[in-house]
């Protein structure tokens, strides 16, 4: 019978949780912006008002980065 090193075991067995949390995240914050930006798009961009560009902006940013704009914004409101 083969015994693997402690050292293997331990980087084969545990994974980070967190970093999964946050890769499902920036998809949600991709599909927003996606489907909102599709909602712009049907609606016509002459007919649509320039305010809805800028969740389409901020959630595209939050997904490509991570950091989410609004919410490190209520995050320093509410706790401050």
């Amino acid at each position: 019978m083969f015994i693997l090193p402690k050292e293997i075991l331990v980087l084969t067995i545990t994974h980070d949780p967190e970093e999964e949390i946050m890769t499902a995240l920036r998809m949600v914050y991709l599909t927003m912006a996606v489907v909102i930006f599709l909602g712009i798009s049907l609606t016509g961009f002459t007919n649509v008002h320039w305010v809805l560009y800028v969740p389409v902006v901020m959630l595209t940013f939050a997904g490509l980065t991570g950091l989410c704009p609004g919410l490190v914004f209520w995050s320093r409101i509410i706790y401050k």
